[in-house]
């Protein structure tokens, strides 16, 4: 009975601590100034759309998911640059600037959806 007791406690602690991150996290959602590349991807055929794209080394990305990406696909992840966001609603945009050209995969955070992001020079 205690064992029980004490596991759902600690869900219970686990929740709301999920919870509070949700609604409370700070946002980093403020555009930079001067030029910032703006990528918006959709969700089509079960995947993003579109599938591949390319971006300039050193200039700010917002990149936004429109209303039509659900699920996981709102979670985005170019692990290789270290790029994770969580886009609540399309508005929002998740903000990195590439630092390095090369070809790299992007994906949801469990992989479901794939894609390519090119940095060129």
């Amino acid at each position: 009975m205690f064992v029980r007791k004490t596991f759902l406690y600690v869900i219970g602690i686990v929740f709301l601590l999920g919870v509070s991150y949700y609604f409370l996290a700070p946002s980093s959602t403020s555009l930079p100034s001067g030029e910032v590349q703006n990528v918006t991807l959709s969700f089509r055929d079960g995947n993003y759309f579109p599938q591949t794209i390319t971006i300039r080394v050193d200039v700010p990305v917002a990149l936004y998911l429109d209303s039509s990406v659900k699920g996981c696909y709102r979670s985005f992840a170019v692990p290789a640059l270290h790029v994770t966001g969580f886009a609540r609603t399309p508005a929002d945009p998740i903000l990195f600037t590439p630092s390095s050209p090369g070809t790299y995969e992007f994906r949801c955070s469990m992989g479901m959806g794939t894609g390519t992001l090119v940095v060129t020079k």
